[in-house]
């Protein structure tokens, strides 16, 4: 059982994550942190994850729902768009998924890569997923 914050709450864990079951996996991470999330949320631990929203999550239909209003997020001088969205089915006790959407970094035919290879701008898509997590 976690500690209670000093307040008395339960604690507060946010996953910044790039795979996340049953959205999107390449292997065994996204399963392992929906996992860990889980057991958390099944402890009194209020449990987040924040993972792009790839195509994958797109095509596969899950229902989602917009999170507040677009956002702006500064990266490397430029100022990028963002949307936050989250499952419209959420259970009961489960963890809560947002997705931070961004089209030009995250809508594309793989997650990190494609034909074997990586995106050269995957340093770039993943530094904007993570501000956007911080601005969230």
């Amino acid at each position: 059982m976690p500690r209670p914050a000093r307040d008395g709450k339960a604690p507060t864990v946010v996953h910044l994550t790039a795979e996340y079951w049953p959205y999107a996996r390449t292997g065994g991470l996204g399963e392992a942190v929906e996992g860990i999330a889980r057991g958390q949320a099944q402890s009194s631990v209020r449990a987040f994850a924040l993972m792009p929203l790839y195509r994958v999550v797109r095509d596969a239909g899950f229902p989602l729902e917009p999170v507040g209003s677009p956002q702006t997020v500064a990266l490397g001088g430029a100022t990028e768009s963002i949307r936050l969205w989250r499952p419209a089915d959420r259970a009961d006790g489960a963890p809560a998924v947002i997705f931070v959407d961004h089209p030009p970094s995250f809508d594309r035919g793989g997650i990190y890569g494609e034909a074997g290879a990586d995106y050269p701008d995957n340093p770039r898509r993943f530094a904007l997923f993570c501000r956007a997590a911080l601005e969230a």
